[in-house]
């Protein structure tokens, strides 16, 4: 008869251990990141598609390049302009030293080809900068992604004009791809033991997968009410075709230590 009733308090007292350590939470997209260019311009191209899987470095938007192409051919132009300029301010000025050193040349005289080269000088580096504010220009107006991606939201069409002068206007939106994350709210009580890199596995109708926290908020969460509670984050990894949205319910539980 004790022996049964050790049994069934061991039982229990597992089957509370399980339950203390299951939370509910709401899938979210993990590395949710929302594009902008510091480029104003009219929208040429969106080679992407909302729900699509891109690589690393893939184009996803690209800005009408004209005007931006005809900037930067100028900047190149004075660029080599000034350069020319520079050379031949450095040769007068070495053959106005050379006179000088002979005294064939006065002060004043040597004075003003000195000041010349360093007007050359200013000249060729504020050319450099220009040229590459135009370079950075025609980076700006070509999004790529910055990791692998999953396409999210398109927020413009091509033909859409974009200014970017007060703030800048998100253009789409992305998350990573092949990992979704569980997000919890746990009280201080519930938090007990959990730290980042604590092993989960979170449940959903499409099945179980394993993940880890990457994340335990130091703030509670606002307009929780009652008893504060704290944002918690677990990555998991996802199959091409895990069919999961963000906002979809999961249980998270967390694996013993």
């Amino acid at each position: 008869m004790k022996r049964v009733l050790l049994t069934g308090c061991l039982l229990l007292l597992a089957s509370s251990m399980v339950l203390a350590s299951t939370f509910e939470g709401r899938v979210a997209w993990h590395k949710r990141l929302e594009l902008s260019s510091l480029v104003s311009g009219r929208i040429a191209r969106i080679p992407v598609v909302q729900g699509e899987q891109v690589a690393r470095g893939t184009l996803l938007l690209e800005f009408e390049q004209r005007a931006i192409a005809a900037r930067l051919q100028a900047a190149r132009v004075r660029l080599k302009s000034v350069r020319e300029t520079r050379q031949e301010a450095r040769r007068e000025l070495e053959r106005s030293l050379e006179l000088y050193e002979r005294t064939l040349l006065s002060d004043h005289e040597k004075q003003l080809d000195e000041i010349a080269f360093a007007k050359a000088e200013a000249a060729f580096a504020q050319a450099e900068a220009e040229l590459a504010q135009a370079e950075l220009e025609q980076d700006y107006s070509r999004l790529k992604a910055p990791f692998d991606a999953l396409i999210v939201e398109l927020l413009v069409q091509p033909g859409q004009l974009v200014v970017n002068r007060l703030d800048t206007v998100p253009l789409l939106v992305l998350a990573a791809s092949g990992e979704m994350q569980a997000v919890l709210q746990l009280d201080l009580e519930q938090l007990h033991g959990l730290q980042v890199g604590t092993r989960a596995r979170v449940v959903a109708a499409q099945g179980e997968y394993p993940g880890r926290i990457v994340r335990i908020g130091l703030e509670p969460v606002k307009g929780a009410g009652g008893e504060p509670k704290y944002p918690v984050e677990v990555v998991f990894g996802l199959p091409e075709k895990g069919g999961l949205r963000a906002g979809m319910p999961v249980r998270v539980i967390f694996d013993e230590n």
